[in-house]
């Protein structure tokens, strides 16, 4: 008989969950629908063109740590940003400005040598290449090849880096 009317009450609390997301649904997009240009989502590139922009910003990154171009890293690096080297160091956007800024980490060429993958979705995509890198960490010289996976935004009218992640190539 309890078990009976917990069964009972379990049914009524997944219906009532149900209506409830049902009804934000709804919302969602009864406010979407009544939204004035100024507030719509951000249009991104047209398909066509859209994977032309997304290696364009992989190439203008790398080329602004290589010069130190802080004003595009700040552009091209989200906020939320998290780089996962091939040493295993985990790093988020303060660390690498300040990294770059104390010479502790000195890249003196960064060449992608060939674009894997490039899919989308949403507001997002996902970038695999493999990559040749030059520089100093700490002073000590380094050459590196690794393949990466990159995980993108569209935010402020551009792609920007949310999370990437390396791997040596021996």
């Amino acid at each position: 008989m309890i078990k009976k009317f917990q069964s009972k009450i379990n049914l009524k609390l997944s219906l009532v969950f149900a209506v409830f997301v049902l009804c934000i649904s709804w919302n969602e997009a009864a406010a979407q629908k009544n939204k004035t240009p100024a507030t719509k989502k951000q249009e991104q590139p047209k398909p066509s063109n859209r994977k032309q922009k997304i290696i364009d910003a992989c190439n203008q990154l790398d080329q602004a740590f290589v010069k130190k171009d802080y004003e595009q890293l700040f552009a091209l690096l989200s906020d939320d940003l998290q780089i996962t080297h091939t040493n295993g160091m985990v790093e988020q956007k303060p660390e690498i400005i300040e990294n770059l800024r104390n010479d502790i980490l000195q890249y003196a060429s960064m060449v992608t040598t060939l674009f894997n993958n490039v899919e989308f979705g949403g507001d997002g995509a996902v970038v695999n290449r493999e990559c040749k890198v030059t520089g100093t960490l700490h002073g000590e010289a380094f050459k590196e090849s690794f393949r990466t996976k990159e995980f993108w935004v569209f935010r402020n009218n551009q792609w920007q880096l949310m999370k990437k992640e390396n791997t040596s190539i021996k």
